[in-house]
């Protein structure tokens, strides 16, 4: 295809797909209690609130088997900015045998900015009688300077790593998962120069 009918093309996206906002690696750790049966074997999403917008429920699909008692599970997202992060959703489809699930502490980290919000959860979702899913409002905040930011981006890449040797199950890698994210906001950067 010549660069005229690539420019057509991405005239076409633009115009089809909603305006896409530039979007940031986002680290989502989740802390599942050290409790019996604060595991679970269902489908699980995360919600983000923010001052400038909110996503919609994303599933979250650490390497291996997630989500078990006194695990910490690491995923790295592609979100747009959402400006001061007010509060979290976290939910499951309530599948599998052990669907009740206690999660007990969230940090999320724009990789990006440096900037961490921490939710205390400590609340049962699903299960018998519990809900699917329960809102989480911000117990901490934290800036990281560029020397702590590149710390956390290497404690992010070894915490995917340490899960995937763990579960012995191919997954994406951190070194996968951000390429990935840079890429996607590289292509919206040229179909939103293209639509200009």
């Amino acid at each position: 295809m010549n660069n005229k009918g690539m420019l057509i093309v991405a005239l076409v996206m633009a115009t089809i797909l909603p305006p896409i906002a530039e979007a940031d690696p986002y680290r989502v750790t989740i802390y599942t209690a050290d409790t019996s049966h604060a595991g679970t074997d269902a489908n699980v999403f995360i919600q983000l609130f923010g001052a400038k917008g909110t996503t919609r429920k994303v599933v979250l699909d650490p390497v291996g088997d997630s989500f078990e008692r006194g695990h910490w599970d690491t995923d790295v997202l592609s979100i747009r900015r959402l400006g001061a992060l007010r509060a979290i959703k976290l939910g499951h489809d309530n599948a599998g045998s052990n669907a009740g699930w206690l999660p007990k502490t969230v940090y999320i980290t724009n990789l990006k900015t440096g900037f961490r919000v921490d939710f205390g959860a400590g609340q049962w979702i699903g299960g018998k009688s519990g809900p699917r899913e329960r809102r989480f409002t911000p117990t901490n905040r934290v800036t990281y300077s560029k020397k702590q930011l590149k710390r956390e981006v290497l404690s992010t890449r070894k915490a995917m790593e340490r899960q995937s040797s763990r579960h012995k199950k191919k997954g994406w890698t951190f070194d996968e998962a951000m390429k990935y994210i840079e890429k996607g906001a590289k292509v919206v950067k040229v179909i939103s120069a293209a639509a200009q």
